[in-house]
């Protein structure tokens, strides 16, 4: 049987506590984090922003706005669909950029909720994953905690990637041996 490629956080997404949130609420959560996503990643990409960010998602803009002026000496890829081939994962990083301390690259996923969650260290550790199996020089993976009040965000950056890394293919493993393989 041939695996076909699944998205990095479809895998995780049973290990998430949403099926305790409601579904309206979970909904809205879900299209202000694509609204963003849309908006800063043209920031980041230096295209025009046509429509003005409203009173939901001002803040969390004005938030990265912040962040990326001060931390992102360049952007080498925004959005960008990235595949494992070993591992047959679909992986999308929200930036990979090169930090104005370092000089190597770092993946950086751009995140809405008030609380951190333990999903995305194991999620960047694939992205990681994922672009050094495509030839990029990635050296760090970090959240940022978009602030909704437009305040400057909270930067996690994560150092345990083979320990984070491991927790995500076991994800992976049981994921394809309960969901997706047939007998």
């Amino acid at each position: 049987m041939s695996l076909q490629p699944i998205h990095c956080t479809e895998v995780l997404s049973k290990y998430g506590n949403y099926g305790l949130v409601p579904s309206d609420v979970l909904c809205a959560a879900q299209d202000r984090g694509k609204a963003v996503h849309k908006i800063c990643s043209s920031i980041a990409l230096g295209l025009p922003i046509f429509v003005e960010p409203d009173e939901t998602i001002a803040g969390y803009v004005k938030s990265f706005t912040q962040w990326y002026k001060t931390a992102v000496d360049e952007v080498v890829l925004a959005e960008t669909e990235l595949v494992s081939q070993r591992w047959k994962v679909i992986c999308t990083p929200d930036l990979i950029v090169r930090l104005r301390s370092d000089p190597a690259l770092a993946i950086v996923d751009l995140k809405t909720p008030v609380s951190e969650s333990r999903l995305w260290r194991a999620q960047l550790a694939m992205y990681m994953c994922c672009a050094l199996e495509l030839g990029f020089d990635v050296r760090r993976y970090l959240a940022v905690r978009l602030d909704r009040d437009g305040k400057f965000p909270k930067v996690t950056e994560y150092t345990t990637y083979k320990r984070d890394l491991l927790a995500y293919l076991h994800a992976l493993a049981a994921h394809r041996y309960f969901v997706v393989e047939e007998d």
